[in-house]
């Protein structure tokens, strides 16, 4: 039975937290991209399914292609090719640090769906888009606390969300304005402003 997030039960004047139920994740299997040929493989099925979901945490990049794999590598250079085909949308919670990361070695990322933003767009007044926060808003379950896991997770949030975009006829604000911010602000972080200390110091 699902729980809410925080379901607080009174009694007696006091309220007691219970935690939130978490998806399982025993039939997820993790790869390790360790050579050339590991490579070519994931490249074979993000070509075949036309999309990937990627997770960056602490240096290496989680990515999944389906429901019930994900696979990590350490060299994003390994994945310039399909982060740079227009033809492979790559699915990304809160995408601008990854992918300053990315055009900071020279790899520019094309076709990015960003959840963080589909969930903005559908609720602007929200507070929080962290990516657990929000699966449990659209699914009243929790990801796994293990990260590495996310990537599959950030598949079914982005099927949930693009459905919405639809109902909220959003598609076009997200495609034409939001997305293409993505990469322009990260390179505008990256190389910073340039400021004329002189004349400022003579205002």
């Amino acid at each position: 039975k699902r729980l809410s997030e925080l379901k607080a039960v009174k009694q007696e004047g006091l309220v007691f937290e219970v935690p939130a139920a978490q998806e399982k994740k025993e039939e997820i299997t993790i790869n390790e991209i360790k050579n050339q040929k590991d490579l070519e493989e994931l490249t074979k099925k993000t070509r075949s399914k036309k999309s990937f979901s990627l997770f960056l945490n602490q240096g290496r990049f989680y990515i999944s292609v389906d429901a019930d794999s994900v696979h990590i590598s350490d060299d994003n250079k390994d994945l310039k090719e399909i982060l740079e085909d227009k033809a492979i949308e790559k699915i990304m919670h809160q995408s601008k640090n990854a992918v300053k990361l990315f055009l900071k070695r020279g790899i520019n990322p094309e076709n990015i769906f960003d959840t963080a933003i589909a969930g903005y767009l559908i609720n602007p007044d929200q507070k929080n888009y962290d990516f657990d926060k929000l699966y449990f808003q659209e699914f009243q379950i929790s990801p796994p606390s293990d990260q590495k896991y996310w990537p599959v997770y950030v598949l079914r949030l982005k099927e949930r969300l693009w459905e919405k975009l639809k109902e909220q006829k959003l598609i076009n604000v997200f495609e034409d304005i939001e997305s293409p911010l993505i990469s322009v602000l990260a390179e505008m972080e990256n190389t910073g402003i340039s400021i004329d200390v002189k004349s400022i110091s003579d205002l």
